[in-house]
């Protein structure tokens, strides 16, 4: 379909101005159409035209299928030779594998490092650090310890780092190698001192294989699995420890106590303990067991204390983790602000560009037209 002014019609055909400059016939489809009106129309072709259009649609057609047998015949050799390379790969970087990092922060990634410390492969783990890879660039072949950094720097960007915050990066060996570990406990050093200036903890551990497997299958880090294991382990000594505390309570009643009883063994047997002894004796007694009830009280106030720090610290904890969740969201609706503030810009000057160009299109059009009907008059007046 071509677009054109009317210029002259009869009741077969139409002549149309196209804009560059063409003057074609077209079938006369509408007889209400006006001089100088725009419309879409189809070239009228002769038979000899016709012809030659056919021909030059059956010899792109048939152009056309043996081309897409030559590409489809190509796809699936590199499809071929894709599928085996990506079938051997692992096999290949396997070997290459010097260590296993993990980084935890919030987003949790493990990336694998060769014997010149370089990360060969990285991997997000949980859906923080998913939506933060796409952040990290150019990590192939670099030094660990930048890549770790990147990390660090996009998470404290994206609100997960701030002063006081725990990094722990676990390391699980693949190879001995005294040199390159020497140079690898070097780096974590560096790591670790590198952000004290700014208050925040690195924590580096060292893993096994089976340690790593078993996080694995968790589905959470190398880092994620000992922390959680030993936490686990801390509560369970604390759950445990009142448990003993008022059994060595109960112990130190029991030897003291049976004192208190002796007191009517001395009331029944008055004749043979000195009056004066008797009465040292049951203030001794009163002595020893009062101070026994105050130790009883003051153990119980301090477990009672105890529990209560416990408490306050996980609320601590827990209002932590909600202020920096909603500095988080604020952070991601004011970012989704900016964005459809810049898109609503982007559109508003794509509509006023789109305008001026139509605009200057028409003009240009309404010009040619009046140059051509002008021209066109004086042709017949000739």
């Amino acid at each position: 379909m071509k677009r054109g002014v009317v210029v002259e019609k009869n009741d077969d055909f139409v002549t149309l101005l196209t804009p560059d400059g063409q003057f074609l016939k077209a079938k006369n489809t509408n007889e209400l159409y006006e001089l100088g009106e725009e419309i879409s129309f189809l070239p009228h072709l002769s038979e000899q035209e016709e012809a030659g259009t056919r021909e030059d649609q059956a010899k792109r057609k048939l152009s056309d299928i043996f081309q897409l047998k030559k590409v489809r015949i190509g796809a699936l050799s590199a499809f071929a030779i894709m599928f085996l390379f990506i079938s051997f790969l692992p096999f290949f970087t396997q070997d290459k594998v010097y260590a296993y990092m993990s980084i935890d922060i919030n987003p949790s990634f493990e990336i694998e490092i060769d014997d010149h410390l370089n990360v060969i492969e990285l991997e997000p783990i949980n859906e923080e650090a998913i939506k933060l890879v796409t952040e990290l660039t150019e990590w192939k072949q670099k030094p660990f310890k930048e890549v770790v950094n990147q990390i660090i720097t996009e998470s404290k960007r994206e609100g997960y780092v701030y002063p006081g915050k725990e990094i722990v990066i676990a390391t699980v060996m693949k190879k001995e190698d005294e040199q390159v570990e020497s140079k690898l406990e070097e780096d974590l050093n560096q790591i670790r001192d590198s952000y004290e200036k700014d208050e925040m903890v690195v924590k580096t551990i060292e893993a096994t294989d089976e340690t790593r497997d078993k996080a694995k299958r968790q589905g959470i880090s190398t880092g994620k699995y000992l922390e959680l294991k030993k936490e686990e382990e801390s509560e369970s000594d604390e759950k445990t420890q009142p448990i003993l505390d008022e059994k060595d309570e109960g112990q130190t009643d029991e030897v003291l106590v049976p004192k208190t009883p002796s007191t009517n063994l001395i009331e029944k047997t008055p004749t043979t303990i000195d009056p004066d002894t008797k009465s040292d004796w049951e203030n001794s007694a009163k002595e020893k067991l009062n101070d026994t009830k105050k130790q009883l009280q003051d153990a119980k106030g301090s477990i009672q204390n105890k529990s209560e720090n416990k408490t306050i610290i996980k609320i601590e904890k827990l209002q932590e983790k909600d202020e920096v969740k909603q500095e988080k969201q604020q952070k991601k609706e004011m970012k989704n602000q900016r964005k459809q503030e810049r898109q609503i810009k982007k559109r508003e000057d794509q509509v006023e560009k789109k305008q001026k160009t139509i605009q200057k299109k028409l003009e240009k059009q309404q010009e040619q037209i009046e140059k051509k009907q002008e021209k066109y008059n004086r042709n017949r007046n000739d």
